[in-house]
């Protein structure tokens, strides 16, 4: 798999839904975002990290038009990107760019469309804010630990006479003192 290189390949366009973005859009904040969860303990230095699986990642995609070309393409893809009618569930919405391909986005959601703003004389600005949208899909596994033996001696200690304790336990259930 070749990866994307911008200096011999600029891309100043994505297509979102089969239609290219007005003007020249830049793409900000793209990620492969994980879920971890920290647990640390009273009087505790560090904590157990608990991997929780793949977060969405939240991106912006910005357009800059600054010719009547680029106002004209905004009002062609503007239809696709308005909120859904009163009634009606949003829509997930393909999307493509190689700065998403690079971390694995291919459909997404519209959190926000800004309205235009003059950001230099003759240039205008329009942000649309965007979720990764994934199927989610079902996992029930544990996450793995490392495979190191633990390196205190009380928890060693600990973990020998909880198994010694166990043995005992299961030998006075069945009858056996």
């Amino acid at each position: 798999m070749t990866t994307w290189n911008p200096i011999d390949a600029p891309q100043d366009r994505a297509l979102i839904a089969d239609r290219l973005t007005p003007g020249l859009c830049e793409i900000t904040g793209a990620g492969s975002p994980r879920k971890w969860d920290e647990q640390a303990g009273y009087a505790m230095t560090g904590a157990i990290l608990i991997y929780r699986g793949i977060g969405l990642a939240h991106f912006s995609m910005r357009f800059r038009l600054f010719t009547r070309e680029h106002w004209e393409e905004w009002a062609a893809i503007r239809p696709f990107l308005l909120r859904p009618p009163v009634g009606k569930l949003a829509r997930a919405l393909d999307v493509q760019h190689p700065v998403l391909d690079e971390v694995g986005i291919s459909q997404m959601v519209i959190e926000d469309v800004t309205a235009p703003e003059q950001t230099e004389d003759g240039v205008w600005t329009i942000e649309l804010k965007c979720i990764e949208w994934r199927r989610y899909t079902i996992s029930t596994a544990k996450p793995d630990g490392s495979e190191a033996t633990p390196v205190d001696p009380l928890q060693v200690e600990f973990g020998e006479a909880m198994d010694e304790y166990n043995r005992n336990k299961l030998a006075l259930d069945k009858g056996n003192p």
